[in-house]
């Protein structure tokens, strides 16, 4: 995720590093690979970091100022993230978004 989009990543582990329960996720974080876009339909916001349709247990709700702003969907056995869902783009700062823009879809404004 790091080296596709560095400024995204950066937002998400500052989001992961405010809540102190997900700070194992915050380290490992950039280090996910990026597996394209979900193509389940055109307005889909996962970012994939396994293969699309990889299992998912559950997710982990990232919140600023008490709204939800993305969900880390992870595996069947809550240990690694498949996909990022992007919920609210504008909580991200102007270089997350252009980066979220160069996805298409959704994120294109």
């Amino acid at each position: 995720m790091a080296e596709s989009f560095p400024c995204l990543t950066a937002d998400i582990v500052d989001l992961l590093r405010m809540d102190h329960s997900t700070m194992g996720q915050a380290d490992a974080f950039g280090d996910l690979p990026y597996c394209g876009r979900c193509t389940c339909s055109p307005t889909c916001g996962n970012i994939l970091t396994a293969p699309q349709g990889s299992p998912g247990g559950c997710f982990i709700d990232l919140e600023l100022c008490g709204d939800s702003v993305a969900w880390l969907n992870l595996d069947a056995d809550l240990v690694s993230v498949t996909s990022v869902e992007i919920l609210e783009p504008e909580a991200f700062g102007h270089q997350a978004r252009r980066e979220l823009a160069g996805l298409g879809g959704q994120f294109q404004h």
